[in-house]
């Protein structure tokens, strides 16, 4: 999370096989399919304010939090640990994950 270019654009990936499938399980074990699959990316802007050793998602700068929000949206999971640096307290703990508990 420690991206602090102002330039640089984040694109996570989603694979579609065709023109409109979204494969959405499993990555495929069968080669023909993944040789029909095609990366269909998403351009998210960065952030340029440093994020080391924030300890509360709400510091984040707004685009990290999209970014964060957004990667949850297309894993179909919830993000409950984002670290901030190389320290082991430069992390955030969000509260509604459901692995937050583990850390009580």
């Amino acid at each position: 999370m420690q991206v602090q270019q102002p330039q640089i654009q984040l694109r996570p990936c989603e694979l579609r096989v065709g023109n409109d499938e979204l494969l959405e399980l499993e990555f495929p074990a069968d080669g023909s399919v993944l040789e029909a699959c095609a990366p269909v990316y998403e351009t998210l802007p960065g952030w340029s304010a440093p994020t080391a050793g924030m300890h509360e998602f709400k510091q984040l700068p707004e685009a990290a939090r999209r970014y964060v929000d957004r990667l949850a949206e297309l894993s179909g999971c919830p993000i409950g640990i984002i670290s901030t640096g190389p320290d082991r307290d430069h992390t955030i703990r969000r509260s509604q994950s459901p692995i937050a508990s583990w850390f009580d």
